[in-house]
């Protein structure tokens, strides 16, 4: 699927921070899931096969300018909160249950990052920390730690890039020092069948 499909099946949207896909169209979930599209290429890359679990539309602008501090993507959004072992910390957000899972889990994850615009050397293009992805559950303290020791790596991006990444990487963006439209669909996979009964996804898939 070319990046005009994607910002079609997003459509317009408010531009803000960071918006949580609670619910995606089923159109845009069917495009990911797509024979030879980015479900595969999350599947190819960790060697066993994935599902998407959480999407997430960034969209910076010159009215809509932030900075992300260091930091790993630790929470799941699930359908329901359950208490099952290993699953801690549960929060609501938007409406939605979301829980840390077990690092074993979290471990599996791929993250792929579709750019819908440039994402240039200054306009916030996303930096991680090498290597951080075995560390893995970091505290506070831990990531800053391993920012003083850590080169950072800096992905600038074209429009049309994808960006594969391990979910747990340390990673982090900063404000656009020259500011123009910058929108990222970020998608979080993991195992259909990681979570114990009791606990299920946050949104099913047609057709699969």
């Amino acid at each position: 699927m070319g990046v005009e499909t994607y910002r079609k099946l997003l459509g317009a949207t408010d531009q803000g921070a960071g918006q949580r896909l609670a619910q995606p169209k089923p159109a845009l979930l069917n495009a990911i899931m797509a024979s030879g599209g980015l479900c595969s290429i999350a599947s190819k890359l960790e060697g066993q096969p994935l599902r998407p679990v959480r999407l997430l539309l960034f969209d910076k602008s010159e009215s809509v300018n932030w900075a992300v501090d260091w930091h790993q993507d630790r929470v799941l959004p699930l359908a329901q909160e359950y208490s099952q072992p290993g699953f801690e910390r549960w929060t609501n957000k938007s409406g939605v249950p979301h829980v840390e899972p077990p690092v074993s889990l979290s471990e599996q994850m791929v993250t792929l990052r579709v750019h819908l615009d440039d994402s240039g050397p200054t306009n916030a293009p996303l930096k991680t920390l090498p290597g951080s992805h075995k560390m893995g559950r970091l505290s506070v303290e831990a990531v800053a730690r391993e920012v003083r020791r850590i080169r950072p790596v800096v992905h600038p991006a074209h429009t049309g890039d994808v960006l594969a990444l391990k979910t747990l990487i340390v990673h982090a963006s900063e404000r656009a020092q020259e500011p123009k439209r910058r929108r990222v669909l970020h998608i979080d996979f993991a195992p259909p069948n990681a979570l114990p009964a009791g606990l299920d996804w946050s949104f099913g898939l047609q057709n699969n």
